[in-house]
């Protein structure tokens, strides 16, 4: 009798460290995509870091330009107006995009915070189970 209430609850037992490794796995399954989607974030924040700094660049390389082209004062303020306009209309959504993309990276980092976090809990709870299993 004591020996079947012994094998019932290592039957138990080894049923719940088979559940809490399936959970380990999925979690870390969970973690290495976290990983792989605040990668992906980091990349497109530089992406988007570096277009920013081009058109911003590029918009000062046009005024000059504009500026050595044509020495009537009205034509070329109104060139470089449109020209400013045009390239501030895209230099701000680029901004935007970044904030988005830098917003994401911060959620995928929590998520992924959070994913360590439970599997280290796991972790311990199946060092635990194995540990009453022996």
């Amino acid at each position: 009798s004591q020996l079947n209430t012994m094998e019932a609850e290592y039957q138990k037992l080894q049923e719940q460290l088979e559940t809490a490794e399936t959970a380990l796995n999925n979690t870390q399954n969970e973690l290495k995509e976290k990983v792989r989607l605040q990668t992906e974030s980091s990349r497109k924040i530089l992406e988007l870091e570096g277009r920013v700094s081009t058109l911003k660049s590029t918009r000062n390389k046009r005024k000059v330009e504009q500026l050595k082209a044509t020495n009537d004062f009205e034509k070329r303020l109104k060139t470089l107006e449109g020209i400013n306009q045009e390239l501030s209309a895209v230099n701000n959504h680029y901004e935007q995009d970044l904030a988005v993309a830098k917003e994401e990276n911060n959620r995928y980092s929590l998520e992924l915070r959070a994913a360590a976090n439970q599997r280290e809990n796991l972790t311990r709870e199946n060092h635990k189970l194995k540990k009453k299993l022996e």
